[in-house]
């Protein structure tokens, strides 16, 4: 009796033992399982990580590239305004080129009878500074002859030489030089158009330009002082006066 009783607590015993080992081999899987979980839910977790960082770099990526093409649609509205403007002013340039054109041609032959007509005044006028004025003359030729000169130009120096001739009309003028076909050196007294003299060096001589004669008359002894005033006023070494300077001579 007393071995069974042994025998049956053996094989309780034994039962007990299985059933622990049994249960500690179990609570082993499912910490291990636990463990493998937690583990691919942390690679998990990871990848989602990268995958989320990856996408916000996407995003922010296609904004910026979204900035770039809404920049330049911009930018290409308003080069196609500055075209636009370009293609607007051609025109209108390509109007004026071809106005100035038939301004041009109209312009240069009633610029060529101005200078015409401008040495034909020259020529009927009193000969003072004949060379310096028949350069100028010449100069102004060459220019209307010259295709590189704008238009706008070429009228500007025939209104100029027109101005300078209109000057010598309202100036006293004083200056020394050789007379007409002489080597003499004598001091020369203009008064606008109205009279033209000239002064010997000694100061006691002095003659008048006859225009009407073509030629040089003396002046009265008892006028001569008036000259030389004259000559010291236009050459600012005294100060404006009345001077009785004849001019009966001039016609």
């Amino acid at each position: 009796m007393r071995r069974h009783t042994i025998v049956a607590a053996g094989l309780v015993a034994l039962i007990l033992g299985s059933a622990a080992q049994a249960q500690q081999n179990t609570l082993d899987r499912s910490q291990q399982i636990s463990r493998e979980t937690t583990r691919e839910a942390r690679v998990s977790q990871d990848r989602i990580d990268r995958l989320s960082d990856e996408a916000r770099a996407l995003l922010e990526k296609y904004r910026a590239q979204l900035w770039k093409a809404q920049q330049l649609q911009l930018y290409v509205r308003q080069l196609e305004a500055t075209i636009d403007q370009q293609i607007e002013r051609k025109e209108l340039l390509a109007e004026q080129l071809e106005r100035l054109e038939r301004t041009r041609e109209e312009l240069i032959p009633m610029l060529v009878r101005m200078v015409d007509g401008l040495e034909q005044f020259v020529e009927l006028d009193m000969p003072f500074l004949p060379q310096e004025r028949a350069e100028r003359i010449e100069r102004l030729r060459r220019t209307l002859s010259d295709p590189e000169v704008p238009v706008s130009e070429q009228y500007r120096r025939v209104f100029e030489a027109y101005q300078v001739e209109a000057d010598y009309g309202r100036r006293l003028e004083a200056w020394r030089g050789p007379l007409s076909g002489g080597s003499q050196i004598v001091d020369y007294l203009r008064i606008g158009r109205m009279a033209w003299y000239y002064l010997s060096l000694d100061g006691q001589s002095a003659w008048q330009y006859n225009r009407g004669q073509a030629r040089w008359d003396a002046v009265p002894s008892g006028q001569v002082s008036a000259i030389r005033k004259g000559l010291r006023v236009a050459s600012e070494q005294a100060a404006p006066e009345l001077l009785p300077l004849p001019v009966g001579g001039a016609s």
